[in-house]
């Protein structure tokens, strides 16, 4: 009988190693959709000093047409292993259909929560700090299923992401083979998205060039509420940019939500109409208070200032250019009592 005990107790505690691994190794996950059973391998990065008293960030990556698993999970490994990352665990998995679907075909959906569940099981990961990145074709593909799954991440990063035009962006290009899926705009406002491209992929993209393509992708997802940023890598062609271009863009994603069904509001105040055409007010629920309302560019400009007593401020907008700005209003000391977003469609 005792040994029995011994090999019962080498396996519990051997499986309890395995799950804890740490440094590179590959697995599986496994999930159903509504093409049925999928399974893809799964390459994990997992800090050395990982410890499962603390949580983790999980950061997954989508490889780019050409590359595998384990080349781009040692590629992010490299990024994440940065302080400002504060510790991240790293999965990256292979591609559905090669050369084809490329993480967009049906099959693919439910990816990201699949990979989720699958981390989770065996490691201690904050599920309010999930992100999404990806490059070329991967950075579609981060793209397409972070917002098709944004109530599971924070961010998306796109690096040098492959949209093939304008009309790929728009959700009006009938390609079967690259644009069969369209882009769930409707969750933009739940996501933080950082779009990189450097300036010399003037020669990449369907009838676009990706460098053109990427900012026209940020200003999509703005429209719709969202909270995106596009930089330009001034010395990039088609590559992962410089880790001080990573930084700027994880330093966007992990920071609080403005998404405009996000907002912070200190003071219980309502932003309406919005979206917005020739004026917005915001009801704060303070008379006879004198409030300083400010309302700001995506750039930080300020582009409208009221200061008022009246329990409700209204701001002419019919001026401005369409876009997202931010609605923000302080007490005569400064203190601030309200933030929110505001999307105008002049």
């Amino acid at each position: 009988m005792k040994w029995f005990f011994t090999l019962l107790f080498s396996l519990l505690t051997g499986s309890g190693l395995f799950a804890q691994q740490t440094g590179y190794f590959t697995t599986t996950v496994q999930w159903v959709n509504d093409d049925g059973s999928q399974s893809r391998a799964l390459r994990v990065f997992v800090p050395n000093n990982y410890n499962a008293s603390n949580s983790y960030a999980l950061v997954i990556g989508f490889h780019g047409l050409g590359s595998n698993p384990n080349s781009y999970a040692q590629a992010i490994s490299y990024y994440v292993t940065n302080p400002f990352f504060g510790g991240a665990i790293v999965a990256c998995p292979s591609e559905g259909t090669p050369n084809t679907s490329w993480f967009v075909g049906d099959e693919d959906f439910k990816i990201i929560g699949a990979i989720i569940n699958r981390i989770q099981s065996d490691y201690n990961i904050d599920t309010t700090r999930v992100f999404a990145t990806g490059f070329s074709f991967g950075g579609k593909s981060a793209y397409l299923h972070g917002l098709d799954e944004a109530d599971l991440i924070k961010g998306i990063i796109a690096h040098s992401p492959g949209f093939y035009s304008t009309a790929d962006i728009n959700n009006t290009c009938n390609d079967p083979l690259h644009c069969q899926h369209k882009y769930y705009y409707a969750n933009a406002w739940k996501v933080m998205v950082c779009i990189t491209a450097g300036s010399g992929e003037w020669n990449l993209g369907l009838t676009e060039p990706y460098l053109t393509l990427a900012p026209r992708a940020v200003n999509r997802l703005n429209m719709n509420g969202g909270d995106a940023i596009f930089i330009e890598d001034p010395h990039g062609s088609h590559n992962l940019p410089p880790l001080g271009i990573v930084q700027q863009c994880w330093n966007h994603v992990n920071r609080p939500s403005t998404g405009i069904a996000a907002s912070n509001t200190l003071v219980v105040m309502e932003l309406y109409p919005n979206p917005a055409a020739s004026y917005v007010q915001l009801s704060t629920g303070m008379p006879g208070v004198e409030k300083q309302v400010e309302l700001f560019s995506m750039t930080g400009v300020r582009v409208a200032e009221i200061i008022s007593s009246e329990e409700t401020v209204s701001i002419a907008t019919s001026h401005l250019p369409a876009g997202l700005y931010l609605v923000r209003a302080s007490d005569p000391s400064g203190s601030l009592l309200y933030t929110g977003k505001v999307l105008l469609k002049n």
